[in-house]
C-alpha cells in the first residue's frame, strides 16, 4: 500500500465564518490562551506583576556548599550572614546534611539560597542573632546543580519568594492609569483615604509617590528672571520655597511684563506666598508678582487615565509625559517636577478625557465635542494670539490619534474624523466614516491605526492619494465572535499594543480579550 505525506503548516488565525470542512489546512476553527506566532501559534506567555524591583521570573537560586555545620541548621526563610565579609542571602529550603552532624558540629552539605549579596567563600556564616552554623566550604554558584528535581524545586521557590515582594501600587481603588515613560513605569492610584490621585513611578525599592511636595504659584511683572534651583522669598510674608521651573505663558522679562507659574518645592511647610506680594530671589537675581497664593498641587480622586509623551521644548533628551484624567485639568510630569497645565476654560469646564501631541501641539479633547490645541511648541499658552485654538466635534470625543502624513485621527461615538495639515497654515477638517465610530480606550497605532467599532476591529490605511485614508476590517473571520460581544453586553476596557510582536491586543470586561 502506497502511503503519501503532506505538510500542514500551522498559520492563518481563528476562522468562525468558513463551514469548518473548508477551512484552510492550518488555520483554527478555536482555542484560548494561544496566539499566532511568527513560526505558527504558540501559548500566551502570561503577565507578571512589577514594582520596579527585579522581575519575579528572572529569579534564580545559588547552591552554597558548607561544612563544620552545627549545633542547629539553617531553615527555610532564614537570612544567614557572613560573619566577616557580611554577605547575606535568604536561604529557600531548609538545610541539606550529606554527612556528619550537627549536634557535633561536623555537618557537610548545602544550601539553597536567594537573594545573595556579597561573597560567602571561606567565611562562616550564621542565621543573623542566632550563633555559627557553619563554614562555606565555596563560593555560591549560579543554580548550583545537584539534581533536576532540586533544580525545578528551587527554581520556583526563588520565583514565588520574588513575586511576593511585588507590592501592588498604594492606595485605594482601581489603578487610574499606567504609562512607560522613559523605560520607568508610572502609574496613578487613589490615595488611601480616596481624597487625591497620587502619581508613583516604579523603582528599585518599588513604588515612590512623585509630585507630592510640588506646588505652584501664579505670577505677573515678571522683570528680573529667576534661577531653577534658587530659593523664592516673599517680600511679604517671607517665606521661602525652592523653585523647581518656571513656566512663561506671556509676556517677556526683557520688557517687565512676563507672566506664568512657578513651580516650587516647599522649605518653610504649610506657609503660602500671599496674593499680590513681591517676590524675589535670594541668591540670585530675581524678581515678579504674585497674583495667587502658592497651593499645592492636587489630583483630584477618580477618572481614567490617558497619557501621551512629548519634546514640546526640543531639547535632546527632555521629553515629558502629559496627561488627562477626565476629573481634573491636565497635567504634566517631566521626571521630576509635577505641574497643572490651564486651559483658562475654568476649574469646572477644564477636565479633558482625551490627548494627543500632534505637529507640535498639545491638543485635548473634551465631553461634548470641544477640541482645543495649544500654541506652537508650548503646551502652556492657550491664547488664540498665540496659535491655540478650538474645533468643535458636536459628539464626544472618544479617540485622539497622531497619523502620518499630518494627520490627527479624531473618533467620535458616530464617525471618525481627520484633521489635516497644520492649524497655522490651515487645517482641513474631514470625515472619514459617520457609520460608526470608534469605541473609548481601543484605539492604538501599529503601523496603522486601529480601533474597535460595532463592525469590528477597523485599521486605517493611508492611500496612494496624498492625504487620504481607507479603512478595513481586520476581524472579518471572527464575525460571530464581534456580534456576541454586542449581544451579551461585552464592552471593550482597553487596547495595547505589544511592538516587538506586532500586535494589537484588544481586552474586554468580561475577562477575555483578543489578539491580532
Amino acid at each position: 500500500m502506497t502511503s503519501r505525506t503532506a505538510f500542514y503548516p500551522l498559520r492563518g488565525g481563528m476562522d468562525l465564518v468558513t463551514p469548518p470542512i473548508e477551512v484552510a489546512p492550518g488555520m483554527a476553527i478555536g482555542g484560548s490562551n494561544y496566539e499566532a506566532v511568527e513560526r505558527g501559534y504558540g501559548r500566551i506567555p502570561g503577565i507578571e506583576r512589577l514594582d520596579g524591583q527585579p522581575a519575579p521570573s528572572e529569579a534564580v537560586y545559588w547552591l552554597l556548599r558548607f561544612n563544620t555545620g552545627g549545633p542547629d541548621y539553617v531553615r527555610a526563610g532564614d537570612t544567614i550572614q557572613g560573619l566577616i565579609n557580611g554577605a547575606t542571602a535568604v536561604a529557600l529550603a531548609d538545610a541539606v546534611a550529606a554527612s556528619g552532624s550537627y549536634a557535633a558540629s561536623t555537618a557537610v552539605g548545602y544550601l539553597a539560597l536567594t537573594d545573595v549579596v556579597g561573597a560567602f567563600a571561606g567565611d562562616g556564616f550564621e542565621v543573623v542573632g542566632t550563633g555559627r552554623l557553619g563554614v562555606a566550604a565555596a563560593e555560591a554558584q549560579e543554580r548550583g546543580w545537584v539534581g533536576p528535581d532540586e533544580d525545578e524545586e528551587w527554581t520556583q521557590l526563588a520565583i514565588g519568594l520574588a513575586r511576593a515582594k511585588i507590592a501592588a501600587v498604594p492606595g485605594s481603588g482601581p489603578v487610574r492609569g499606567v504609562w512607560i515613560f522613559q523605560g520607568t513605569p508610572l502609574a496613578v492610584r487613589d490615595n488611601a483615604a480616596g481624597t487625591a490621585g497620587i502619581l508613583h513611578k516604579a523603582t528599585a525599592s518599588g513604588w515612590e509617590e512623585v509630585g507630592k511636595l510640588d506646588e505652584q504659584v501664579v505670577f505677573d511683572s515678571g522683570t528680573i528672571e529667576f534661577t531653577v534651583g534658587d530659593v523664592i522669598q516673599g517680600g511679604t510674608s517671607s517665606v521661602l520655597k525652592i523653585l523647581n521651573r518656571v513656566i512663561l505663558t506671556r509676556g517677556a522679562w526683557s520688557t517687565g511684563d512676563a507672566a506664568g507659574r512657578l513651580s516650587l518645592k516647599a522649605v518653610s511647610l504649610g506657609f503660602q506666598y500671599l496674593d499680590n506680594e513681591p517676590l524675589v530671589g535670594v541668591n540670585f537675581p530675581g524678581a515678579a508678582v504674585a497674583t495667587t497664593a502658592s497651593t499645592p498641587i492636587v489630583i483630584p480622586p477618580g477618572g481614567r487615565y490617558m497619557f501621551v509623551t512629548s519634546n514640546f521644548a526640543g531639547i535632546q533628551n527632555a521629553p515629558s509625559v502629559y496627561m488627562v484624567n477626565g476629573v481634573g485639568r491636565a497635567l504634566e510630569w517631566n521626571g521630576s517636577d509635577l505641574m497643572v497645565i490651564d486651559t483658562g476654560v475654568g476649574l469646572i469646564l477644564d477636565k479633558p478625557t482625551h490627548i494627543a501631541a500632534h505637529q507640535n501641539q498639545l491638543f485635548l479633547g473634551y465631553r461634548g465635542g470641544s477640541l482645543q490645541y495649544s500654541a506652537i511648541g508650548n503646551p502652556y499658552i492657550w491664547t488664540v494670539i498665540e496659535g491655540a485654538g478650538e474645533i468643535a466635534l458636536g459628539e464626544d470625543i472618544t479617540a485622539l490619534l497622531s497619523l502620518v502624513k499630518d494627520t490627527l485621527l479624531i473618533g467620535g461615538k458616530t464617525r471618525i474624523s481627520l484633521l489635516y495639515g497644520t492649524t497655522t497654515e490651515g487645517s482641513q477638517l474631514s470625515i472619514l466614516s459617520d457609520d460608526s465610530g470608534a469605541f473609548p480606550w481601543t484605539t492604538e497605532r501599529l503601523n496603522q491605526a486601529m480601533y474597535l467599532d460595532r463592525g469590528g476591529v477597523r485599521v486605517l490605511n493611508a492611500a496612494q492619494e496624498f492625504g487620504d485614508f481607507t479603512r478595513g476590517t481586520l476581524t472579518a473571520r471572527i464575525a460571530p465572535l464581534i456580534r456576541r460581544l454586542s449581544e451579551r453586553d461585552i464592552k471593550a476596557v482597553a487596547a495595547l499594543r505589544a511592538v516587538e510582536k506586532e500586535q494589537y491586543r484588544l481586552f474586554l470586561d468580561d475577562g477575555t480579550g483578543v489578539s491580532i
